[in-house]
């Protein structure tokens, strides 16, 4: 291209200083001579009329010749530079922003069911040899939430001569819910001022199974404090062939479409629980001798500006989601000349290719090592797609876009069931480990977005 302009612009500048050349000059004819002597073969009255003239040798000397054509590289278009032209010409892009929330994890406590205790999540009294020490709770998640996700999609299309071709990646900023529990451990010392006992102590607890049997009367309990965080991070990508696409017309149209998506799901449970022994009034690990988290004086004994908690108990769970699919469609659309509204359902029939792993670190004592537990495998899944759309067309080269779109997804592996709580005994390694679970979950939210053609 800069190749072409760069010899327009030569050309041009040839044609005006010749011009200019040429008009320095008079445009007189040839006078004859006084006493001409006429050159042999010629009349006077040819002569006479200018049929020769000798050359002059007043003014510029011009030599022309002729230049064969260039065909060379940057000149003249290939046969790929008018295809890669015709398919700029014929494409467009299109960017959104997503107002998403997703499926909270849902009702579920962090441990094992327990036979002998009705509701775990409220307080049920726990012993320790055969003496009752307090009362315990089982921590949920069911108030944790995951909604408004911000994310970005792009999509690129190509007009061709049957319909268009779509390719989109999208992805949502990792979204996360997390809760803590404070407050633990001894709750008063001493009679009460109406001479009454003081409070029982509280305890968070992971309830377990024994030798993996339900049976019952087995938990670790935390008596500083404990933490549980959710996290999810969602991405995916498509290409799909929509038959007779185009702006072209009005009235109701029926595009079929065909093709594949990728659909990505992580997410993360981790849990944190610590015991310091300060239930009955002695603090027998660590430094927090008042359980309120923060360093007071006096209570920095290792001299080294930190807060040593106590026994710091980690089950972290996480698990990889990946989702291949084939899959069809059909796109209903109205069409007017400045608006178009539709409907779009998809279903994307395939696999889910999983990895799931489950680790603990001194989750009964200092000595209990970091544990991992991993499994790994495919699952069949399938996908279903929904998608509500305004178009606004102030123009023919840009749209406004407007929808409310439905992802929904079967066989996903979720972080909070995939954990085993269990314990064969204090003489055998931890035992929590890996228990695959899978759900339906859905994504669904608001998409405003912006397109471009190319032309």
């Amino acid at each position: 291209m800069i190749g072409r302009v760069v010899l327009l612009l030569t050309v041009m500048f040839t044609l005006l200083v010749n011009v200019s050349a040429r008009a320095q000059y008079s445009a007189q004819q040839p006078q004859p001579a006084a006493n001409p002597s006429y050159p042999s073969g010629v009349s006077p009255a040819s002569y006479a009329a200018g049929a020769w003239v000798d050359p002059s040798t007043d003014g510029p000397v011009i030599h022309e010749r002729m230049l064969s054509q260039d065909r060379g590289w940057g000149y003249q278009d290939t046969h790929l530079d008018r295809i890669l032209d015709s398919v700029v010409r014929n494409s467009w892009i299109r960017l959104d922003y997503l107002l998403f929330q997703t499926r909270r994890p849902g009702n579920h406590i962090l441990g094992a069911d327990d036979p002998m205790v009705d509701n775990e999540r409220l307080p049920f009294e726990v012993s320790s040899g055969g003496e009752v020490i307090g009362v315990a709770f089982v921590p949920s998640i069911d108030n944790f939430e995951l909604k408004n996700i911000n994310g970005m999609r792009g999509t690129l299309g190509v007009m061709l001569n049957g319909g268009a071709l779509e390719a989109n990646v999208w992805g949502l900023k990792e979204n996360s819910a997390s809760g803590a529990i404070t407050g633990l451990g001894a709750q008063g010392f001493g009679p009460t001022v109406t001479g009454g006992n003081p409070s029982d102590p509280i305890f968070a607890a992971t309830t377990v199974n024994k030798f993996g049997e339900p049976l019952g009367g087995e938990a670790f309990l935390y008596d500083h404090s404990f933490r549980a965080r959710y996290v999810q991070d969602v991405w995916g990508a498509g290409i799909n062939y929509i038959r007779n696409d185009s702006n072209v017309g009005e009235g109701l149209r029926l595009l079929p479409i065909l093709g594949f998506r990728y659909l990505e799901v992580n997410e993360g449970l981790f849990q944190t629980g610590v015991f310091n022994g300060g239930f009955d009034g002695v603090v027998d690990f660590g430094e927090d001798l008042n359980s309120n988290g923060v360093i007071d004086p006096g209570e920095d004994i290792n001299n080294d500006g930190l807060l040593d908690l106590g026994l710091v108990s980690v089950i972290n769970s996480r698990v990889n989601n990946e989702i291949f699919a084939p899959q069809i469609g059909m796109r209903f659309q109205l069409q007017h000349r400045w608006f178009t509204v539709g409907f779009e359902p998809k279903v994307a029939v395939g696999g889910n290719r999983y990895e799931m792993e489950v680790e603990t670190d001194q989750l009964r004592s200092f000595g209990d090592p970091l544990t991992q537990s991993s499994k790994s495998g495919w699952k069949e899944s399938v996908v279903f797609d929904f998608r509500f759309f305004l178009k606004l067309l102030p123009s023919e080269d840009i749209e406004f876009f407007l929808a409310y779109d439905v992802t929904v997804a079967h066989n996903v592996s979720r972080a909070y069931d995939n954990i085993y709580y269990n314990d064969n005994g204090q003489s055998e390694p931890p035992a929590i480990g890996v228990d695959p679970g899978f759900e339906r979950v859905w994504w669904q939210g608001l998409v405003l977005g912006g397109q471009i053609w190319l032309r």
